[in-house]
């Protein structure tokens, strides 16, 4: 029977991007790319609000149109008083955002060369009924996007014309404490969709991949506490979170977890007491680790 602790707490990071824009003049009412594969929604932002280039048929299907519709009537949100005092932009849908892609743009807050250099990292991450996009923004290029009269139009590209619930996956893992490596139960498909294996996979070795674990010892921990930092492109449920090793060290298990975010990515930090990473080093040279997330 595996040592299942339960946690509490939650996370919060980016992803980096690096697009190239059109001239604003240059970006007309019909989208770069509307299927086969990707589904672009166009949006503007302007003293009205926020209108879609973008319609919904009765069975809830999107579909592209030459005019824009207003907010309320489609099943997006961009959160614009989240835009007014902080830089980032979140876009809440529930239909698959594609990860790592936006386009933004206003006439007057274009650098010479027309590229995205106002938006340092984008992300989407599934949650449990729906989907975010959050694009973290330059501080210069936020102050112009926010005091500028013309409109911001902006895109982003969804995988699917039709809402789809994210899925729980439960990642399983061993990580070995002496070589610091990850190894999962799980791999992906091209197309970025996480799958159970029999057997377990060297996944880690080590370093920034979607999925990644270290132990540190930060400077405002304890003598006798160490930080196991898992770092990940998901946004994992940190009350589902478990190590350990079936029936061993029970009586040193005793630890707690916060959310963190790190410039790109989303942070499980675990506190550990370092008598229990020794016991579980004796016994197996690491633990096993369990942790949910929505894909």
């Amino acid at each position: 029977m595996k040592a299942v602790c339960i946690f509490s707490l939650v996370l919060c990071a980016l992803f980096p991007s690096c697009n190239t824009l059109d001239d604003p003049a240059e970006i007309g009412t019909t989208p770069d790319n509307w299927g086969p594969i990707h589904y672009q929604i166009d949006g503007i932002l302007n003293e009205d609000g926020v209108q879609y280039f973008a319609r919904r048929d009765s069975f809830g299907q999107l579909h592209y149109h030459p005019e824009s519709i207003a907010e309320t009537d489609l099943p997006f949100r961009f959160y614009a008083n989240q835009f007014q005092y902080f830089p980032e932009i979140i876009i809440r849908s529930p239909y698959p955002i594609r990860t790592n892609w936006f386009q933004l743009a206003a006439a007057s807050c274009l650098d010479p060369g027309n590229t995205a250099t106002g938006i340092e990292f984008t992300v989407t991450t599934a949650r449990e009924k729906d989907y975010l996009l959050i694009a973290r923004l330059d501080s210069t290029y936020w102050e112009c996007l926010k005091s500028t009269d013309e409109p911001i139009r902006f895109a982003f590209q969804l995988l699917d014309t039709y809402p789809v619930l994210p899925t729980p996956f439960y990642l399983h893992g061993f990580y070995d404490l002496e070589q610091e490596i990850v190894h999962l139960r799980a791999q992906r498909d091209p197309a970025g969709i996480w799958h159970s294996t029999v057997g377990y996979l060297a996944f880690q070795e080590p370093g920034p991949k979607d999925f990644s674990m270290t132990i540190v010892q930060h400077p405002q921990l304890g003598s006798g506490q160490s930080l196991l930092r898992i770092s990940s492109s998901m946004q994992l449920v940190p009350y589902s979170l478990w190590i350990g090793l079936a029936d061993e060290c029970l009586e040193q298990a005793d630890w707690e977890v916060h959310r963190n975010r790190l410039n790109d990515r989303f942070l499980l930090d675990v506190v550990v007491p370092d008598c229990y990473l020794d016991c579980l080093s004796n016994v197996a040279d690491g633990f096993e680790f369990e942790v949910k997330f929505f894909q």
